[in-house]
């Protein structure tokens, strides 16, 4: 699983807010790698290994924490803006990278980018998903002839995919190697999909007018999104088996997104309150919600979750400040 997109949403007040399960409860603490606390945290697997990028005086730098040491991503002389994505069970990471002015995605394994971490795996859009699952399948969504392009296989051997609908994007990806995702049109209405080389399935929640965000789909094969119905309502969704199961937020929501859904059922996200005009972030645990947090409007979010209940939350403003990251802890009947 991965989590790769940025939410329009610096803290505002970083304390729990009452949940649906009063005993449950989030413990926020900021992350700082090599003494820097400038950090984006994009990706953490079920080892509680994490990664991302930090600044410091000398720049911007990609790592790797595993049990507390971080390892510094030293790109190769011609890369620059290298900034990992997703991060495997193998401690492999997939990323964006900067060669020559020109964008492409990267591989790091065993100490060392793979093939040279200059494009090598293609030309990926930045502002979509790429992902990498156990076994070291990746997938990106690329620009090809003013539309998209899909890349599905190992490293060495990407072969495109051709997801159903117009302007669809591939959101994440499972052990098995089955993606999932999202399009805008598909024969004049948007739907969900999951499947692979040999074909996709089109699946679409009653009434929904629009998508709303990316679908996120889990090793046993149940995907958690979220849509707007047909009187713009924000509903999110677990998919399994044919069946959808919905869930939503207190109070007024004026825009609602699912970041991760794990092996353990539990989907994150973030939505937002226009009468408060505040952004929380929720969880949700298969029967019910949990919210959290109050951010303000002009702040991103982006959330990474693994199946040890551990959720990194990377906060910047929207004017592209400096961001910062931090390890969020569930404790509770809810989790």
């Amino acid at each position: 699983m991965l989590i790769n997109s940025w939410r329009a949403a610096i803290v505002c007040v970083l304390v729990a807010l009452p949940a649906l399960a009063a005993s449950t409860k989030f413990a926020f603490k900021q992350v700082a790698v090599n003494g820097s606390f400038l950090v984006q945290v994009n990706a953490i697997n079920n080892k509680n290994q994490y990664a991302g990028s930090y600044l410091d005086n000398n720049g911007s730098h990609a790592f790797l924490v595993s049990a507390g040491v971080a390892t510094v991503l030293a790109p190769g002389q011609k890369c620059s803006g290298v900034t990992p994505a997703v991060l495997n069970l193998r401690a492999a990471i997939l990323g964006f990278v900067t060669c020559a002015g020109a964008p492409g995605a990267f591989l790091w394994a065993n100490g060392i980018y793979n093939p040279d971490c200059c494009g090598a795996l293609g030309m990926p859009d930045p502002d979509y998903h790429v992902g990498l699952n156990a076994g070291g399948v990746v997938f990106l969504n690329t620009a090809s002839g003013g539309g998209n392009g899909w890349l599905l296989g190992t490293p060495l051997n990407l072969a495109p995919v051709y997801p159903p609908g117009v302007d669809a994007e591939i959101c994440s990806i499972n052990t098995g190697a089955v993606v999932a995702g999202v399009t805008t049109s598909s024969g004049g209405a948007p739907m969900f999909f999951y499947g692979g080389g040999a074909g996709f399935t089109q699946f679409a929640p009653p009434a929904m007018a629009a998508t709303s965000g990316c679908a996120f789909i889990n090793d046993a094969g149940r995907i958690a999104g979220s849509y707007l119905d047909s009187a713009g309502a924000p509903q999110g969704f677990v998919y399994a088996g044919g069946a959808l199961v919905y869930f939503g937020m207190p109070g007024q929501v004026e825009s609602l997104a699912v970041d991760a859904y794990s092996n353990k059922g539990r989907a994150v996200g973030s939505y937002f309150d226009p009468i408060n005009q505040l952004w929380h972030l929720f969880w949700y645990n298969g029967s019910g919600v949990s919210v959290f947090g109050s951010f303000v409007p002009q702040t991103n979010l982006r959330l990474a979750l693994n199946d040890n209940g551990i959720l990194m939350l990377a906060v910047r403003h929207s004017n592209g400040g400096p961001t910062a990251s931090y390890r969020i802890l569930c404790a509770g009947d809810a989790c």
